[in-house]
């Protein structure tokens, strides 16, 4: 329903070939986080399975941290990234550059939570999001799109994402945050690079491929074609 009837209702039909190329931005600036989010992962399943929820605590305390920082570094990124972009696409800036950075980094770490919602065994919870996440994007959709067209794309996705993690750390507020003391998962550095080093290169090619690709697409053909 989004993507064959609303995106293309609400997008200037001159931009909607820029849309998957301009979603892929996000998460090419969000590269490092995407690495750093498959170890966290792993290691948060596997002191959930060693009950120990103290070093669980600590993990998604430092995503929260990251995603700020990630934050700041794509902007300082974008800042001189982004011109190009919106050159080649042959669309406007407006506001996309800030929807563009969160909604990336929004869509890389939004993942870690629903892997510790699996691992505090909150299936139910599980369950109720996974039923309400489509209805609150096609809503956030609704709304944003008939208002700004290709931005209001990604201020939808914001508030989907957005709207995925705050009903994570609610489901996990008694489990693993709530009355649990942060402890220390450094000691488990070596084991963590061992487990990281080989998927590096595997991350940063596959976000780079789709990327390419959809930038050639929009890039070498027309709007009407693209």
């Amino acid at each position: 329903l989004i993507g064959l009837w609303l995106v293309p209702k609400y997008v200037c039909p001159s931009e909607l070939g820029a849309v998957l190329a301009l979603a892929q931005v996000g998460g090419v600036l969000g590269i490092p986080l995407a690495i750093l989010m498959v170890p966290f992962e792993k290691f948060l399943n596997i002191f959930a399975v060693r009950a120990e929820y103290g070093k669980v605590k600590s993990l998604l305390r430092d995503a929260l941290i990251l995603v700020v920082l990630s934050i700041v570094v794509a902007y300082a990124c974008s800042y001189f990234l982004m011109p190009h972009v919106y050159e080649r696409m042959r669309v406007q800036e407006g506001l996309m550059t800030h929807l563009i950075v969160v909604s990336g980094v929004l869509a890389t770490v939004s993942p870690l939570f629903l892997v510790a919602m699996q691992a505090a065994k909150k299936f139910r919870q599980l369950s109720i999001l996974s039923a309400l996440s489509a209805p609150v994007r096609l809503l956030a959709l609704l709304i944003a799109l008939p208002l700004r067209g290709l931005t209001g794309y990604f201020a939808g996705q914001v508030c989907a994402d957005g709207f995925s993690m705050g009903y994570a750390l609610l489901a996990l507020k008694k489990t693993f945050l709530s009355n649990v003391k942060c402890v220390s998962y450094w000691p488990h550095w070596r084991e963590i690079w061992r487990y990281t080093w080989p998927v590096i290169f595997l991350t940063i090619s596959g976000r780079i491929q789709l990327t390419t690709e959809f930038f050639v697409v929009r890039h070498w053909l027309t709007d009407t074609e693209s």
